[in-house]
């Protein structure tokens, strides 16, 4: 056997092991959270409950559920802006250690304490 074989044996095993993790963990979620309990009416009360706004912006009682999914949709959009930005960080942090490295030739080192 030559190494790309190997190599394709390896990688076969590998994605073999991850879709049975994928699966075990999805009968999982299908097994502690059945669907009959998502469409009950009790699950949707308590989804508004939580998203529901306080005092000054829940005035308008007809407009209060779509204030509280705006707010979710806020605090997603939010979250997705942060980690865009997280990953921006971490592009030019990577960029300037290439550059500092490659073009300036500079070099950190992290030691452990007492070593």
């Amino acid at each position: 056997m030559n190494t790309t074989g190997r190599q394709q044996g390896v990688l076969d095993w590998m994605l073999a092991a991850l879709a049975e993790s994928a699966g075990t963990a999805w009968q999982e979620i299908r097994t502690s959270w059945p669907p009959a309990e998502l469409l009950a009416g009790r699950s949707w009360e308590e989804l508004s409950r939580v998203t529901a706004p306080v005092e000054p912006f829940n005035r308008p009682e007809l407009l209060a559920p779509v204030i509280g999914l705006a707010g979710v949709v806020l605090g997603l959009v939010l979250a997705g802006v942060a980690l865009g930005a997280l990953g921006t960080l971490l592009l030019a942090v990577l960029g300037m250690g290439i550059l500092l490295s490659r073009l300036y030739g500079v070099s950190l080192e992290v030691v452990a304490l007492g070593a």
